[in-house]
């Protein structure tokens, strides 16, 4: 489980993997988003999230992209936009 801590309306700080989301799109239905974040050795990368409606516990990872390192924000949000 992720712990997240709102810093402002879209930095969002990523305690369990040392890593600063700088961006989170969501799907019109809110079911499914898109983070695109910078970890601490300065790479980026991007995850793909899903919510159940009936499930209130969060969000949680499926697209395994997480661990896939990217030099720029702009590799890794293109990426993301082709996933």
């Amino acid at each position: 489980m992720f712990l997240r801590l709102q810093v402002d309306l879209k930095v969002i700080w990523d305690i369990s993997v040392d890593r600063l989301v700088l961006d989170s799109v969501e799907t019109p239905d809110r079911g499914r988003c898109v983070d695109i974040f910078r970890r601490g050795d300065g790479t980026f990368g991007f995850e793909v999230y899903r919510r159940d409606a009936e499930d209130l516990s969060g969000w949680f990872p499926i697209g395994g992209f997480a661990d896939i390192p990217y030099e720029t924000e702009a590799k890794a949000r293109g990426t993301a936009e082709c996933s």
